[in-house]
């Protein structure tokens, strides 16, 4: 019995293509992530409510799907990676997206500081605001390392971190409920 081996199997992701499995695998995570921030019911240390998890809630969306929005989200958004020959650098989208976040996730928590302080606490606060300084700083290096030519590992590793980050202590829930 000869079972056939596919000698270039390597070849996918070296060529930029990522497996199904390796995207479907991704996109789980990030709801897994998503879900995690949003599951104590209240905002805590590991559930801090952020805004991409809160908003479709607030439309609507019924809490077991709420998860699945951000992890759509990254799916799509990686698409190119699946089906496509992917750019030589990340997707000016999602660049655009790390810089807007990184100059509207400080405001954000400088906004909600006195809020954040009254209803979750002073620890929580600054527990919430060191983790998005250390969520920062892993995104922006992964992003710095995924702009040299056809680094596609570091493509998707940067998409990753960062809706990470945006599904789990970006723009957190400061104040009441």
């Amino acid at each position: 019995m000869d079972i056939a081996v596919n000698q270039n199997a390597g070849d996918d992701f070296a060529s930029g293509q990522v497996s199904r499995g390796t995207l479907i695998g991704l996109t789980i995570a990030i709801a897994i992530i998503a879900y995690i921030s949003v599951s104590s019911g209240i905002p805590s240390f590991v559930a801090p409510f952020p805004l991409l998890v809160i908003i479709p809630w607030f439309f609507g969306v019924p809490p077991v799907l709420v998860p699945m929005v951000p992890a759509c989200v990254f799916a799509v958004c990686h698409f190119r990676h699946w089906k496509c020959k992917p750019r030589a650098q990340p997707a000016i989208g999602l660049s655009i997206l790390l810089w807007i976040a990184t100059a509207l996730v400080p405001l954000f928590l400088i906004a909600g500081w006195s809020y954040g302080i009254q209803y979750q606490g002073f620890v929580h606060t600054v527990f919430v605001v060191i983790a998005n300084a250390i969520f920062a700083v892993v995104v922006w290096t992964t992003w710095w390392l995924a702009r040299t030519p056809k680094n596609y590992q570091m493509q998707i590793a940067f998409g990753f971190a960062l809706f990470a980050w945006l599904s789990s202590f970006a723009f957190p829930w400061m104040g009441e409920i």
